[in-house]
């Protein structure tokens, strides 16, 4: 086992695990969180996910890195989206028909003996 000697003054340390800095904020219910995000519909992008939790876009990088539960949980949130996006590129690349819908006013006319013509806007 490698220790460090009197160099810093500190003895018996294994460098191996004694990688310093601060703790992660790293929790496991994140996993849980995303995958909530993802059925609500929102996007699970880098930068979308970091202002939710709080952290810069590298913590979430380095947190797919580190935790392979939290990866796979936005792979399976981004998975309705992109299936959605396909879907949608296939429709317009072999063309597709729609129904479009549009609103508007029915006008009536009204008459009357001895009056001026007149419509009126029925909503």
């Amino acid at each position: 086992m490698l220790t460090i000697s009197d160099h810093d003054g500190v003895t018996g340390l294994d460098p191996v695990w004694d990688k310093g800095g601060r703790p992660s904020l790293y929790d496991p219910s994140f996993c849980i969180q995303v995958r909530r995000l993802a059925r609500l519909g929102l996007p699970c992008t880098t930068k979308q996910l970091a202002a939710f939790f709080d952290v810069c876009e590298r913590t979430i990088e380095r947190w797919k890195a580190q935790f392979p539960e939290f990866c796979q949980s936005i792979r399976e949130g981004r998975l309705p989206s992109d299936c959605l996006v396909a879907e949608r590129l296939f429709e317009r690349a072999v063309g597709f028909e729609c129904i479009e819908q549009q609103a508007f006013k029915i006008k009536r006319v009204v008459a009357r003996r001895n009056a001026l013509r007149f419509s009126v806007a029925v909503s």
